[in-house]
């Protein structure tokens, strides 16, 4: 999960299937690799709290280590148009909306995202999984915000705050 590379296309839209070169420095000595982008959104694997389904993520990383495939895995959490959360936890009224007032760093949402990870990380035990991503454009959301603004430094801060999280949680 620790290796990194320059992707030479990075936009996962669905459970698409797109084989791309990867020019990685530090543990492919820059040979290529061919790998798969794989997405699979949270509210799919955790419909209601506690409860994970497992089944897409399983059959995506079967497809592409069939096909000799590494996998760069993203867990959509957030994505260009909103919040890819199970159900409970957004408001579905308000575009980037979460229930209760909570915030995208809310203990709530971070033990859940936690939980989360706890079944889904063994899972990948024998895939070619390279790299883990759990989300994708956050910063969308500071189309619609004034640069500079308190609730734009906000947005950042809550999405640094959540990204740290899960990269020690992985």
């Amino acid at each position: 999960f620790r290796e990194s590379g320059i992707y030479d296309f990075f936009i996962v839209v669905s459970n698409a299937w797109c084989g791309h070169l990867v020019e990685n420095n530090t543990g492919s000595g820059y040979r290529p690799i061919m790998f798969a982008n794989s997405a699979v959104s949270w509210s799919d694997l955790e419909s209601s709290q506690g409860s994970f389904e497992l089944g897409d993520l399983r059959e995506a990383l079967t497809t592409a280590t069939t096909d000799g495939l590494a996998v760069h895995l993203l867990i959509e959490t957030i994505d260009s148009d909103g919040f890819s959360l199970p159900p409970d936890l957004i408001d579905t009224d308000v575009q980037y909306g979460l229930q209760n007032g909570m915030h995208f760093d809310d203990p709530v949402i971070l033990t859940r995202f936690a939980a989360l990870l706890d079944r889904v990380l063994p899972e990948l035990d024998g895939y070619r999984v390279f790299a883990i991503s759990v989300g994708n454009e956050p910063d969308n959301r500071l189309d619609d915000i004034a640069p500079g603004s308190p609730e734009g430094l906000a947005w950042v801060d809550e999405n640094a705050r959540f990204l740290g999280a899960a990269r020690t949680k992985i």
